[in-house]
């Protein structure tokens, strides 16, 4: 057994079919390692709870089930509450892992010590029969480097060279945290009710705002499943997203926030994506109430309109014009 211990932290609601999947591959890769499985469960109405305690005797496995749902960052927060372990590593239970994931993830966290690392995904069919594509949220550049974003240069490049929105920690699926570091920020998260969705980015890019070694993955270490987001709903998925901006805008200020929003915004605001959000909130649905209508076009307006135009603002300026003048900014008098 390995020295390196690991808590897997699966927030779920209403997904024991996936579930099932995602606790079979974890079994599949062979942990040798000291591993916690950890499932909270959002008040389900199908068979999770039977689901798991089948898989009692086969892991280390804990499991929470709230009365009621708390909503999906709440729900995460409990089961990170519950890692005991050196390392948490957040999945989707609706996500799977390669057979060699432990193996691989074992050789890095004992050669690098970082507190957070991202590895890249393989995107899969729903029914995870077809490889559709894969993907790195960060260019050859980062990819296979530690960085500490305590030294301006690192933390400038991160935040201009990042791939949105996982290069920003959206997905939680490809995120692995030292515990101590995780525990140390609960109690500072507090913009996720404002901006819900993202805890786990508000969580990441605090950690990396106070300075943390940083280590971008280059295996595949994650399978995701593909259109099986709880948000079918494109717009409400894009208002999602917009959080993100409202998360980096609050937490970060000068330059590096023009370069967080600068990425975003080259992802976000582009024009099929923004006049989509628009036309979606617009066009009539008549399954959807006339209050749900007026709160999407509200929705709409404020951060197409609003928040875009300050992203714009900030993406027209090159990005390495702007890490040209971050250089200047804290370059020693």
């Amino acid at each position: 057994m390995n020295k390196v211990s690991l808590s897997i932290c699966i927030p779920t609601y209403n997904r024991a079919v996936e579930l099932k999947k995602l606790l079979d591959s974890i079994l599949e890769a062979e942990p040798q390692i000291d591993l916690q499985v950890i499932v909270t469960d959002n008040a389900s109405s199908d068979n999770t709870t039977e689901l798991i305690s089948n898989y009692k005797p086969k892991l280390n496995l804990d499991y929470l089930r709230h009365t009621e749902n708390i909503g999906f960052d709440a729900n995460l927060i409990s089961a990170i509450s519950l890692a005991s372990h050196e390392y948490i590593w957040l999945i989707g239970s609706d996500d799977v892992i390669p057979s060699n994931a432990f193996s691989c993830l074992i050789e890095l966290l004992d050669n690098y010590d970082a507190g957070i690392y991202v590895c890249g995904r393989i995107n899969l069919s729903q029914d995870l029969s077809k490889i559709k594509t894969s993907e790195y949220f960060y260019p050859n550049s980062i990819l296979g480097k530690l960085l500490d974003t305590s030294k301006n240069e690192h933390i400038s490049l991160l935040f201009r060279e990042l791939y949105p929105m996982g290069g920003a920690f959206s997905y939680m699926s490809s995120l692995i945290i030292k515990t101590i570091l995780v525990k140390q920020h609960l109690n500072d998260l507090n913009l996720y009710k404002k901006f819900p969705g993202y805890v786990h980015m508000e969580l990441c890019l605090r950690i990396v705002r106070n300075g943390v070694l940083f280590f971008a993955i280059e295996e595949f270490l994650i399978l995701n499943r593909t259109n099986n987001d709880t948000h079918t709903n494109p717009l409400e998925r894009r208002l999602i997203d917009y959080n993100a901006c409202s998360l980096a805008n609050n937490l970060f200020t000068g330059v590096l926030r023009a370069q967080l929003l600068s990425s975003f915004s080259r992802y976000l605001l582009k024009p099929s994506y923004a006049l989509g959000d628009i036309a979606r909130a617009f066009r009539s649905n008549k399954s959807e109430g006339a209050e749900t209508l007026n709160k999407a076009r509200n929705d709409a307006f404020k951060h197409v309109f609003r928040l875009s135009l300050i992203s714009h603002a900030y993406a027209a300026i090159p990005p390495r014009l702007l890490h040209f003048r971050y250089k200047l900014k804290t370059k020693p008098s």
